[in-house]
């Protein structure tokens, strides 16, 4: 059953005991036997513990890490699907190797796990696996997922230009496919990126984008994600009503139980706005909810972050020792990631 669904075994049989699977995995594998995709088939779909990818750091995001436990009716449709031969597959370009897809996957999903674990190395890895078999099949969307999730790596090791540029070569790539389901969260990558390099205009174009096609397909959580970047943008702008205004937007259309990482992401945000109109006693406080949050995770990138924003408030507050502590642990955890760039944003940070 694995080779008929271009699946690993492994991924097989936790469909088959009920368990969750990757949802981009199992939508690929509709893809393949030429089967639409239809959100009935979900029994369960929730996010990973820690997805919110924040603006200028897509180490987290919850449009591509969703998992997802089918009901009964979908595995025979996929099963149907394969025997009756809605997709035959294609053996002729590399007949010596005729199983590539579940190297494929298993790949795939083995740098996906080292990436949300912080192990940008190796991600990187086999991301250049992936990239390696796609475009050795002629698969432009495996060559389009290879290069978003590298430059997601890029982008989490402080790369932002290199970044920026590989979700445009992803976008590209989706385009020629015709894929237009993809577009939003690739046109939302490419706004938090240019806002990260400072690019203004080209971000609000990318989100406003991103924000239209989430819309046009009823996805509240892409909406969201969008609806926070506007507000990082606004407060980036110097317009922190506007900003608090689109925080606010995001926060409404985010289910507390489900959303809870996004949710803690849209607070810290908020938080970093309201340190800057004076109310330092509120942000302070938000913001060691967010650092408990993420302790509890055990996710060291964004404790790194979150303890670099508290060490703003800190500041702010006249605890500079326990400020520059903050700021300190901030840089050494980056590095301990391999994103120099924030560290030596941290470092920077300092007191001059």
């Amino acid at each position: 059953m694995a080779e008929l669904l271009h699946l690993s075994e492994k991924t097989v049989d936790r469909l088959l005991r009920g368990e969750k699977v990757d949802r981009a995995t199992v939508k690929l594998a509709f893809q393949l036997l030429e089967i639409e995709w239809d959100d009935a088939f979900v029994a369960i779909d929730e996010n990973l513990g820690a997805l919110p990818s924040p603006v200028g750091d897509s180490e987290l995001r919850p449009r591509r890490a969703r998992l997802v436990t089918l009901w009964p009716v979908a595995l025979i449709v996929v099963v149907l699907g394969g025997w009756l031969g809605f997709r035959q597959p294609d053996l002729s370009v590399k007949a010596q190797d005729p199983y590539w897809r579940v190297t494929f996957f298993d790949r795939l999903a083995t740098g996906t796990e080292h990436y949300h674990k912080a192990r940008y190395d190796q991600a990187r890895v086999e991301f250049a696996a992936v990239m390696k078999l796609a475009t050795r099949h002629d698969d432009l969307a495996g060559q389009a997922e290879a290069t978003r999730m590298t430059a997601d790596v890029d982008l989490a090791q402080g790369q932002v230009a290199r970044a920026r540029d590989g979700y445009h070569l992803a976008l590209q790539l989706r385009e020629r496919t015709g894929e237009t389901s993809t577009y939003p969260a690739l046109q939302q990558a490419l706004g938090a990126a240019e806002l990260k390099l400072k690019n203004y205009g080209a971000a609000k174009a990318w989100m406003r984008l991103a924000l239209e096609g989430y819309a046009a397909s009823s996805d509240g959580v892409g909406m969201a994600l969008v609806q926070r970047d506007l507000g990082t943008l606004s407060a980036a702008e110097g317009d922190s009503e506007g900003a608090l205004a689109w925080f606010a937007t995001a926060r409404s259309g985010l289910n507390r139980g489900v959303n809870s990482a996004l949710l803690m992401d849209v607070r810290a945000q908020e938080a970093l706005v309201l340190l800057d109109r004076g109310e330092f006693e509120k942000a302070d406080q938000m913001l060691k909810d967010c650092l408990e949050y993420w302790e509890r995770e055990n996710h060291p990138r964004w404790v790194a972050r979150t303890k670099l924003q508290l060490s703003r408030a800190k500041a702010a507050a006249g605890e500079h020792s326990l400020a520059d502590r903050l700021r300190m642990e901030s840089a050494s955890a980056f590095r301990w990631v391999g994103d120099t760039g924030s560290a030596g944003e941290a470092e920077d940070a300092g007191p001059r």
